[in-house]
Order: C-alpha cells, then structure tokens, then sequence
C-alpha cells in the first residue's frame, strides 16, 4: 500500500470529477440545468478537494 500513500485524495478527487463528467455527458440538459445540476456541484468539490491538497503539499 506504500505506492498509493499521498495519492488517496488525489484519486478521490479525480473518480468525483470523472463521475461528475460522465453524468453531465449522459444527462440531456441545457446550459441552465448544467449550473444546476448536482453534477456540476460534484465536479466544482472535486476539483477544490485536488486543489487544496495541493496547496497543503
């Protein structure tokens, strides 16, 4: 388990962003319900998650 220690978050981050993707390409939405969308929020928390590990890092 050595090589993924310091990776965890960063793996976290990147499924919340892939699923976040993947429902925002399978929904049949418009732009309005794209801001809306709990994917949206879910890709926005991703990449902050990744984005403050690295500035702990």
């Amino acid at each position: 388990m050595g090589f993924i220690k310091g990776k965890k978050t960063y793996i976290i981050a990147g499924l919340m962003v892939a699923k976040s993707v993947v429902g925002m390409v399978t929904g049949d939405i418009g732009v309005t319900g794209l801001l809306m969308s709990p994917d949206f929020h879910m890709l926005l928390e991703g990449l902050g998650i990744g984005a403050l590990r690295n500035g702990i890092k």
